[in-house]
Formats: structure tokens, sequence, C-alpha cells
């Protein structure tokens, strides 16, 4: 305003009142184009970027097709990748990751039936007994009194020959099987906790996606494991109910907190599966979280694709083109 009015000053000095009438219309109508020229500006280079960055992802995924088809490394025909629009929020992205993760599955035991009655051999007394032949010189103290009371010549030969008859006693022992229910909800991240996972705030992304993975397991009632890695993966956290998982939650920045070491995905990979595998899930489903740059062997590509698990990885800023040959649904968050 201050800018307007010293321009009105000075044409009112050289040109008079006349001029003021239309000076100040067009210096208004002026800055409105600029100001829309401006926005016509960025729109066009936002709409400009996006292509670029489709065109770039469009090569990504040939590329990596060609090195696929020529490495033979993965057969699974369907990999699903999705590079997140930098244009979009972070927030907004890891909703969407939190929507596309699916759940490991596996039956729950709720009790168990009696299916039979076994008799088994007592090693305190019961109320049942048995008379059978010994076995063997080890039970002679067991062997019934009238039969000690025969002449030594035939007590031996009896002994010898395994005849002497003694005392076993007997219990019986219930036979059971489980009784499942219903198919319980599991979701299993493992988590990347490198030192580089510091840079640009890489850590406090991965924290706010494993509250928003704690908040639908809770929506729900799913189960939560979380597998802390590094140069070595930690032992796996599992939080079972609302208790346990409003704990994790609370406690991520603690869990989660990063060690000096480096990033062995490989290694995290293969305790996954044997945790897995161990606690025999329905099916194998994983969520890995990383922005290592390592490579995963030949062995434990095997043991995935073997188990049949579902591999999908979220990678934080640096494309890793093992990880998405290998994996099932690749994303990448970007810094």
């Amino acid at each position: 305003m201050i800018f307007v009015n010293q321009i009105t000053h000075l044409h009112r000095a050289a040109c008079g009142p006349a001029m003021e009438v239309l000076v100040i219309p067009l210096f208004l109508a002026g800055a409105l184009l600029a100001g829309a020229a401006y926005a016509a500006y960025q729109i066009i280079r936002q709409h400009r970027q996006k292509k670029r960055d489709e065109e770039r992802r469009q090569q990504e995924q040939e590329d990596a097709q060609r090195r696929r088809a020529q490495s033979g490394v993965n057969e699974q025909p369907s990999i699903e990748k999705i590079v997140f629009d930098p244009i979009r929020s972070k927030d907004q992205a890891l909703e969407d990751l939190v929507r596309a993760t699916t759940f490991t599955s596996r039956q729950m035991i709720v009790g168990e039936k009696i299916v039979g009655i076994e008799e088994v051999p007592s090693q305190i007394p019961a109320d049942d007994i048995m008379i059978r032949p010994m076995n063997g010189m080890g039970e002679l103290p067991r062997v019934l009194p009238k039969a000690q009371m025969l002449p030594d010549d035939m007590f031996y030969a009896q002994a010898a020959a395994g005849q002497l008859p003694v005392t076993e006693h007997i219990e019986h022992v219930s036979l059971t099987e489980p009784v499942w229910g219903k198919s319980r909800k599991v979701l299993i991240v493992v988590q990347d906790i490198s030192m580089s996972m510091q840079e640009h705030n890489r850590i406090r992304w991965a924290i706010r996606l494993n509250e928003r993975l704690i908040d639908r397991c809770s929506k729900e009632d799913a189960a939560y494991v979380l597998l802390p890695f590094s140069g070595a993966p930690e032992s796996p956290r599992t939080a079972r109910n609302e208790p346990e998982r409003g704990e994790l939650r609370r406690g991520l920045t603690r869990v989660l907190g990063l060690s000096p070491t480096g990033t062995n995905i490989d290694a995290a990979l293969a305790a996954a599966l044997s945790h897995l595998e161990e606690q025999e899930y329905d099916e194998i489903r994983i969520l890995l979280v990383t922005d290592g740059t390592e490579g995963v062997s030949g062995l434990t590509v095997e043991r995935l694709k073997k188990s049949g698990a579902f591999l999908h990885t979220v990678v934080i800023n640096p494309q890793h083109d093992m990880l998405q040959s290998i994996s099932n649904r690749y994303d990448e968050l970007r810094d």
C-alpha cells in the first residue's frame, strides 16, 4: 500500500489528478496478471515434475524386469511397486502404506477334548496293579513273594528265562487333541534400526509408520510382532492384546533406538522366516522396512520361495533393485 501511494503521489505531481484515475486500476490489473502467471507456472511445473517421475518409474520397472530376466533370481510374476509422489505429504504416504499392509494368519487353540484313555506304567504306587514277566535282573526286588519261595534251581531257571512274575503299577492317562478356534491375524514387521536411519529423520518416519500399524492391529484385534535389526536381528517383540499393544506403542522410541552397527538385511529376513516357521503360521507375510543397500543371499531367497512367503518391502529413500526383484510388493518412501 505504501508503494501504491508513492506511485499515486508521483503521478499527481507529473500528470495531475486526471491521470490518477487511470494509474491505480492499471497497476492493480498488472499485479493480478503477474499473480495468475506465477500460479500457472507452479501448476505447469508440478505437472512436468509428476510426468518426469512417472517416466522414471516406468523406466526403473523396465530395467528391473530386464535384470530379473537376465539373472533369473525371481520367477514370481506379480510384483507391485509404488513410488510415493513427492508432491504428497509423507503422512498421506504412511496412511496409504498402512492400508496396503496385509496380515499373516494363525489358527488358535481354544481348548482340548478327550479322545481316549491309555494305561501306562506308573512311577509311583497306584490303585491299579498288573502282573507281568520280569524284564531283566534289575527287577528282582519286584518279584512276587510266592515266586521268591520257589526252590533255588527253579527260581534261577525262571529268572534266566525272564519268567518270574513282577508287579506293575498302572495309571490311566487321558488322550487329548486340540480344539481349534478361528484364525488370528498377525502382523510381522522387520524394522531397520541401523545408524543410517538417523539421516533425514528416517527413523522418526519409521516410528510413525509402526505407530499407525499398531493402531490398525488394535482395530482388527491382530497380534503385532516387531523384529528390529541392524548388524544382527534382535529378539522379536510380540504384542498379543490391547494392553501389550499399548505398551509396545508407547515404547517404540526405546525399542527402535538406533544401533551403531551395519545393516544385515539377509540375517533379518532369515530370522523372520525362522520365527514364522517355528510358530506354524497358516501363511507367511513379512513387512520389511529399511534404508539399507545390502544384498540378500541366495539361500535366503530360496527359503522365501520354498515357504511361499509374501514379502512386502518399504525402502526409505534409496532404490534397492535386489529387494525389488524378490519382493511381492515394493514401495519407496522418499526423503
